[in-house]
């Protein structure tokens, strides 16, 4: 370990200092303080999980992990060095709210105001508030809810999934304008839990993920992926002799092992089983997950369907294909969008057999009229060789016209005939929780083919009721956002679904029925 100078003259300059402090690696492990849970102060040391992600880190990261395992910390030490030991470097934090983009940055004064006095002498604070740091080198940071304006050399937006889930278009004003201040080569960290399977963390994450399978160097314009998830913090264990560890739990473990090959001691396991009693399974995926996957699916605050599709991917009922059962009929259920610039119109294929659904395909679009979507319907006909029973359509087609030019306005129905598809209406419900409720019902008997249906799903994965601020709590209303169509769309064929009857064999008399009651003499 490198000692630090005792002297040092007032005739020495930065360049000296940078000489002997060079070693970043150093620098992170042992120049900097922080403060830990209760307030005090204590000389930041990495992690295993900071430790190998610096180790692997690239200059656009993006970084998907479970709950309280620092990675807030860790950044804030990193932009701290990067601003103190290079000059005219500028910084920015961007947080889902302004007051923890604030905290992050008390983190940075916290760790510069406890560096020796001499380096602190050397780069002096010229600028100190809520908002901004600027140095006397000529680096600043500073922070907010966006940024626009001035260029970037190093970029950290914390929470990213959370604002893309709740604020949207927040999100793709980020990705427009404060992502695109940061120069090719500079530095970007996209880093938070995940908030369902839908929005631009969700995007970032799986082109990061489709890159890393592909195999191909990152370019300087690629976002590198960083999973980490709970088994990383070396303080989550619990001594095995003093937890019963269910079956479903050591079975959950060993498909871990099989699956992705993770490893875990007796330890580790007797924490995550005194977790998972607190938590339930749902919630010990979205706060504490293993593996990607779970990350994302088991995350979605106030989520209609978070429970049923749960269930469904523990059963192994999504993310497997589906063949198409050529002896039944294929139906298809329909959702048209309330704005018809911006919704989607959606279609789901499904078979049913009197107990399971089938759903084997998906299709949405938008701008389009009643006649581009007969022509879908058709083509799945010649390609997928389906023979079709029923069409399910929502209520809105015995109201509106998509695109109808005809002088005497036609029902949406009367056009869909024209063009070749006969639509059985499902009347409106009074109330949304009764289709939402049969929705319920038929995901519990459902499978999904993930060749064709994994748009849709997301769908369902991303169907979340409205937050009220009045009262702070989920109301029942859905969020109408792009997940409400593929959603509604489902719940049309639930509601309109009439099983396919299933054949009997004639019952046998294989002796003549007795008159009257088994109790008569």
């Amino acid at each position: 370990m490198l000692d630090r100078p005792e002297i040092i003259k007032p005739e020495d300059h930065l360049d000296e200092l940078l000489e002997f402090y060079g070693d970043r690696e150093w620098r992170l492990d042992n120049l900097y303080y922080v403060q830990d849970e209760s307030g005090t102060r204590m000389l930041y040391e990495r992690r295993p999980a900071q430790k190998e992600y610096c180790e692997n880190q690239w200059v656009l990261d993006v970084i998907a992990k479970a709950r309280q395992l620092g990675f807030s910390t860790e950044i804030a030490i990193e932009i701290c060095d990067f601003c103190v030991f290079q000059s005219n470097k500028s910084a920015g934090i961007i947080d889902y709210k302004l007051e923890d983009a604030k905290k992050k940055l008390a983190k940075i004064r916290f760790a510069y105001a406890n560096l020796p006095d001499y380096l602190k002498d050397a780069v002096p604070l010229l600028k100190d508030n809520e908002d901004e740091l600027r140095w006397a080198n000529g680096s600043s940071v500073v922070v907010g809810t966006t940024h626009r304006g001035g260029t970037l050399q190093f970029l950290h937006w914390s929470e990213a999934g959370k604002t893309a889930a709740e604020k949207p278009e927040l999100a793709v004003e980020i990705v427009s304008g404060a992502l695109n201040t940061v120069a090719p080569g500079q530095i970007i960290k996209i880093e938070s839990t995940a908030h369902g399977t839908a929005g631009i963390f969700y995007d970032i994450v799986e082109r990061a993920k489709n890159k890393l399978k592909s195999g191909t160097p990152l370019t300087v314009m690629d976002y590198k992926l960083h999973f980490y998830g709970w088994m990383y913090r070396p303080d989550y264990r619990v001594q095995r002799s003093h937890v019963n560890i269910t079956h479903e739990v050591v079975k959950y473990f060993a498909d871990l092992r099989k699956d992705y090959g993770i490893e875990i001691d007796g330890d580790q396991m007797a924490w995550y089983q005194s977790k998972l009693i607190l938590l339930g399974w749902d919630k010990m995926k979205e706060e504490f997950p293993s593996v990607l996957d779970e990350c994302f699916y088991n995350s979605l605050e106030g989520a209609f369907f978070k429970q049923e599709l749960s269930r469904a991917r523990k059963e192994k009922r999504i993310g497997f294909p589906v063949p198409y059962d050529e002896t039944r009929r294929v139906h298809t259920c329909w959702d048209k969008g309330m704005n018809e610039k911006s919704d989607r119109n959606c279609i789901w294929w499904f078979q049913h057999d009197g107990v399971r659904f089938r759903w084997i395909d998906y299709y949405e679009n938008g701008g389009e009229n009643i006649a581009h979507y007969a022509r879908v319907v058709e083509e799945k006909r010649i390609e997928r060789k389906f023979i079709y029973g029923t069409h399910y359509g929502p209520h809105d087609l015995r109201q509106r016209d998509w695109g109808s030019t005809s002088p005497t306005p036609k029902t949406l129905e009367d056009i869909a005939l024209s063009v070749g598809i006969k639509f059985k209406v499902i009347d409106r419900v009074d109330l949304k929780e009764i289709s939402i409720e049969a929705a319920r019902r038929a995901i519990n008997t459902s499978y999904f083919c993930s060749e064709y249906t994994d748009r849709g799903v997301s769908g369902l994965d991303n169907y979340r009721k409205t937050w009220s601020k009045i009262t702070q709590q989920w109301t029942n209303v859905p969020f109408h956002d792009w997940a409400s169509n593929p959603a509604d769309a489902l719940q049309c064929g639930a509601m309109g679904l009439q099983p396919d009857k299933v054949d009997r064999e004639p019952r046998r008399e294989t002796v003549a029925r007795r008159k009257g009651s088994h109790w008569s003499s």
